[in-house]
């Protein structure tokens, strides 16, 4: 008998690797004879890029930024496929709803800022081509945070950069693109 098993990860407590080493010793215990296949999955979210890494190869690339909550930082990272010089970027690592408390859960007041950053160290990196995961995360600012880290200016009707968090995108009146970046 073959069985797959093919779990994604159970929010804050296990990773889908851990969730189908779990299921196959399980099953192994109640029946010996059967082979287990581990399919870890991903929806995009927390574990995603745990998920490539073990699926395509590639390395780690360990980057502290900051979290969802402006004044926190993070160790985040990303993952990078040097023979095709692409990095996957996880939002969940650096702007994720697993990082807060339950009582911090506020996305007036979270910001995909760090996200930002790890694409600007993607980019810095050397990327040709990132691929951003934008499941489980703790944000409504439409990405303005990280647009910002990557030297977006938004700014309201006083010509003022706006905060960061989903509760200042009421305020933006012009948008300002950064210089063009030499990579």
């Amino acid at each position: 008998m073959k069985i797959v098993l093919a779990f994604d990860s159970f929010k804050g407590s296990l990773s889908a690797q851990a969730a189908c080493e779990v299921a196959r010793k399980a099953l192994s215990s109640v029946i010996p004879s059967c082979h287990v296949v581990l399919k870890p999955m991903a929806d995009g979210g927390e574990g995603t890029a745990r998920t490539m890494l073990a699926l395509l190869g590639g390395r780690w690339v360990p980057v502290r930024v900051m979290g969802p909550l402006h004044g926190r930082s993070v160790k985040a990272g990303f993952v990078w496929f040097p023979k095709s010089r692409t990095a996957l970027v996880e939002m969940a690592s650096a702007s994720g709803l697993t990082l807060l408390r339950r009582n911090e859960r506020n996305p007036l007041k979270t910001t995909t800022y760090g996200t930002g950053m790890l694409l600007d160290a993607a980019i810095r990196k050397g990327a040709r081509r990132i691929w951003l995961a934008v499941g489980g995360s703790a944000t409504v600012d439409g990405g303005v945070g990280a647009a910002m880290a990557l030297g977006w200016r938004f700014l309201d009707a006083q010509s003022m950069q706006i905060g960061l968090g989903g509760g200042e995108l009421d305020r933006v009146a012009a948008i300002v693109p950064p210089p063009r970046r030499r990579t």
